[in-house]
Formats: C-alpha cells, sequence, structure tokens
C-alpha cells in the first residue's frame, strides 16, 4: 500500500478501517454507552479556538519538554491501548520502534500482544512508561513493576478509572477469540497458582481471569502501597475533577493523566479536555506534571491543551491506526506530521517555545473574549 507521508492521524484512520477485519476495527473504535464521551471528546476540542499575538514570531521554534527528568523532543506520546497485535503482526514492538525513531514516549499498556521483554529488544533506545492496574491478587502488580524496573522502564502507570468490569469490552474479545485471534495476555507472568491455573485454562478463561482482576475497586492506600514498592516515578491514569487531582497529590503521585479511558468506561462523564483546566488548577504550586489524552487528532488540538497547562499530550486511536497502516514507519510518520501541525500553530499564534503558551492564547468560538 503507498502511503502520502503527509498522512493526518484522519487519513491513518481512513486507511486503517479499509485495511482491518471489522470486528477488529469495531473492538478499536467503539465506546462504551452511546458513545457520548467518545463523541464529546473531540467536539469539545473544536470549541476551542485561538487568539494569536502577533509579532513575536521567531524562524526557530523547540518543542521539546523536560518530563519527569528527561529531555523529550515534543510533547506528544502514545497512550496505552491493549493488544496492538491485532492492527498489525508486530503489535508493540512496531509501535516502540516507531517511537523511538521520532524520540517521544509510549505508555506500554497491561494488556500488550508482546512481552515487555520483547518490546525493549526491539526498540532499546524507546522511552518507556508501564501502564498497569492495581490487581485483586498484588503479586501479579508487584511482578509486573518488578519487570518493568528492570528493563530500565521510566516510569508506573496506575489506571484508575476501571473499578468495576466493562461487559461490553469483554463481549468483543470474545467475538474475537471465536474468530480465531490471538488474545494472549503476553506481560502477565505465571509466578502465582492462579494465573497458572487461569492460563492452563485457555486464552478464554485467562482473560476472564485478568479482566476480574482489573476490576479491584482501589482506593488511595492502593497508590500509596504502589509508591512504597517502587522507586520509579508513579502516575496516575483516569482523573477527571479537581477533587481527584488533590487527593493524587495527597498521596505523593508524581504525575496526573487527565483522561475518560477513549470514551470506553463512563459515559456522559467530562471530558479530558474541558476537565484539564480545573486539574491544573487544582495542582498549582505543586511539582506534578499534567498529562492528558482523548480525541487528540491534530498539531493544533495539541496545542490547545499545552496552553491549558499539559506538560504532554498521549494519542491512543491514532496510534492504532497508523500502525495498521504503515507499521512503525506509520508511528513515527503520524507524530512527525503532528509536530509539524503543531510548528506551525505555534508560529501563526507567535509562540517559539511551549512555556511560551498560555490561556491567553485560546478562546471559546462562541465568545469574544477568553473565558478560561
Amino acid at each position: 500500500m503507498s502511503i502520502d507521508t503527509n498522512c493526518s492521524a484522519r487519513d491513518y484512520e481512513r486507511l486503517a478501517k479499509q485495511k482491518l477485519c471489522p470486528k477488529v476495527w469495531g473492538y478499536y473504535s467503539a465506546g462504551a454507552g452511546e458513545g457520548t464521551t467518545l463523541q464529546e471528546s473531540k467536539n469539545a476540542l473544536k470549541r476551542l479556538g485561538f487568539r494569536p499575538h502577533m509579532m513575536r514570531t521567531e524562524f526557530e521554534r523547540d518543542f521539546s519538554v523536560n518530563v519527569l527528568g528527561h529531555r523529550i523532543r515534543a510533547p506528544i506520546g502514545v497512550a496505552p491501548t491493549a493488544y496492538h497485535g491485532l492492527a498489525h503482526p508486530d503489535g508493540e514492538k512496531a509501535t516502540a520502534k516507531g517511537v523511538e525513531n521520532f524520540g517521544a514516549i509510549m505508555i506500554v499498556s497491561n494488556w500488550a500482544s508482546n512481552s515487555i521483554e520483547d518490546i525493549v529488544a526491539s526498540a532499546r533506545g524507546a522511552h518507556l512508561w508501564m501502564q498497569t492496574f492495581i490487581m485483586q491478587n498484588r503479586q501479579i502488580t508487584t511482578n509486573m513493576i518488578r519487570r518493568a524496573e528492570k528493563l530500565d522502564f521510566k516510569a508506573i502507570v496506575i489506571t484508575i478509572d476501571v473499578p468495576i468490569c466493562n461487559p461490553w469490552k469483554l463481549g468483543f474479545c470474545q467475538d474475537l477469540l471465536d474468530l480465531g485471534y490471538d488474545l494472549r495476555v503476553a506481560n502477565i507472568d505465571e509466578n502465582t497458582d492462579e494465573v497458572r491455573a487461569a492460563k492452563a485454562s485457555g486464552d478464554r478463561m485467562l482473560i476472564n481471569y485478568m479482566k476480574d482482576q482489573t476490576a479491584s475497586c482501589p482506593n488511595w492506600n492502593d497508590i500509596a502501597w504502589v509508591k512504597t514498592i517502587t522507586t520509579l516515578p508513579v502516575i496516575v491514569k483516569g482523573v477527571l475533577t479537581a477533587e481527584t487531582a488533590r487527593e493524587a497529590a495527597a498521596i505523593g503521585v508524581d504525575g496526573i493523566i487527565v483522561s475518560a479511558h477513549g470514551g470506553r468506561q463512563l459515559d456522559e462523564g467530562p471530558v479530558p479536555i474541558d476537565a484539564l483546566p480545573e486539574v491544573v488548577d487544582a495542582l498549582k504550586g505543586q511539582d506534578i506534571d499534567v498529562y492528558v489524552d482523548g480525541g487528540f487528532r491534530t498539531g493544533s488540538d495539541v496545542m490547545k491543551a499545552l496552553a491549558l497547562g499539559a506538560k504532554m499530550v498521549f494519542l491512543g486511536r491514532p496510534a492504532i491506526w497508523a500502525l495498521a497502516v504503515k507499521g512503525a514507519d506509520g508511528v513515527c510518520n503520524l507524530l512527525e506530521n503532528l509536530e509539524n501541525d503543531l510548528d506551525y500553530t505555534m508560529a501563526l499564534c507567535g509562540c517559539n517555545k511551549v512555556s511560551d503558551l498560555g490561556r491567553s492564547h485560546l478562546r471559546y468560538k462562541s465568545q469574544l473574549p477568553c473565558r478560561l
């Protein structure tokens, strides 16, 4: 397939839909309930416009950001999403290679198709964070963190917005198994009797077991426990309110990802770009990075989040679409094109580095003055 190197996220989405099996496409693209949160996450970004500051643009712009002590090329990364092997034969190994070639951060999902050992072997220079859950069997969480530490992952991301299992996602998995797709849970090792028994019963039983494990109704004591078992930075993903942000800060987390789980958990809840300002404001004066994912498709979308105070924007579905269409090259190309679009938008708004961005660069399209 010949792919234009100027493919946008929308282009990759269209091409991926043509290429993927309808059931696989449905698994990746669906949202919870009536899909309101899924759609509104994108719509809310389009309600924001720009207020350009003229006569400030320089010839060169610097997009690099300092993230947990590491200098990163641009404030754009890849969010944790499950089963990249459904989109491409090389799965997360190819995604990580594309991320490595660009110089971004990839958050590897607990539900990756490839083991984290294989992912690291395929992209030894990639900057990786490990996403996992507070499992009912805490030893599974501990083992996952220990493996990530050994492989030089840079942070641990704990997803906190899945207190109970969403049955529609489990149904998709069962349908894909019926069609012969490989849904092995590559990153759940066999160091507990329960996992060994579930694996011995086949993929279907293992998936059911792991879905039950992730639905553990965790609380802040569990995050405090994670901080006692690792020296890596601990980030919580799934924060949508100031109250939750303040509670996370009180526990001592190192970062927060404002996220609605891709619109795949609570329908009709807050959407990330709308929730972002109150989370940022709640953490003002504290040394806690705020990141965001959900609905971002263009460099101008990314700039809106940065102007509202996000340190980085993470992409979920767009990375899957690019992976499906062109593997590692597609992922790298997607990130490059988003960076180029961010460059163009920043230049037109009079911004030369990320720290120049602020709420004065934004407006609600229904209003003349900024009310952010």
